[in-house]
């Protein structure tokens, strides 16, 4: 069940609402954030983490290979 989480995790697109984390380590202002849009969303703030850590997976994966 992990396994297809995870697949299905790395399947998604990154969340606009979520693309500014991406570029940021999380402080206090963003946490805050993260709970107002968990709130907003009616999610958990572990599955939207978790989305974060995916969407930098990618981005970094993305930069890698992109470079020389």
């Amino acid at each position: 069940m992990a396994l297809y989480n995870r697949q299905h995790h790395l399947s998604r697109p990154c969340s606009k609402s979520l693309r500014w984390d991406v570029q940021t380590k999380l402080n206090q202002h963003d946490w805050a954030k993260l709970n107002a849009i968990a709130t907003e969303q009616n999610r958990s703030k572990s599955d939207l983490v978790r989305e974060l850590v995916v969407c930098f997976l990618k981005k970094y994966k993305a930069a890698s290979e992109a470079s020389p």
